[in-house]
């Protein structure tokens, strides 16, 4: 039960940190790993939005270049906060993990 909120939570979490990025140019590590991981984590729960979750990565990564993301990535910040949210999301129970998925995507009331 405990599993369900956190996912919920950390889905809830995502959604809002992509409107609040500080510097386009150069997301931050922390939070564009552990968004992805998500997001990873919801489009392999739910494939047939899998392109909205990673609409929801580009909101994030808005206004950075190709190299800036791709040296975020590399980063040992970026894939310490990944593996974080990948390893806690491991054991996520399934139809909670994707009722939160989806509910992330409806838009805002």
């Amino acid at each position: 039960m405990m599993q369900k909120y956190r996912f919920a939570a950390l889905v809830t979490a995502l959604t809002l940190a992509s409107v609040a990025v500080a510097d386009p140019a150069a997301p931050d590590a922390r939070m564009l790993g552990q968004i992805e991981g998500i997001l990873n984590k919801c489009a392999q729960l739910d494939p047939a939005h899998a392109a909205e979750y990673r609409d929801r990565v580009k909101l994030v990564a808005q206004g950075a270049d190709d190299a800036a993301l791709a040296g975020v990535r590399k980063s040992a910040v970026y894939k310490q906060a990944f593996d974080a949210a990948t390893e806690s999301l491991a054991t996520a129970d399934g139809k909670a993990a994707l009722k939160a998925c989806t509910d992330s995507l409806a838009p805002a009331s």
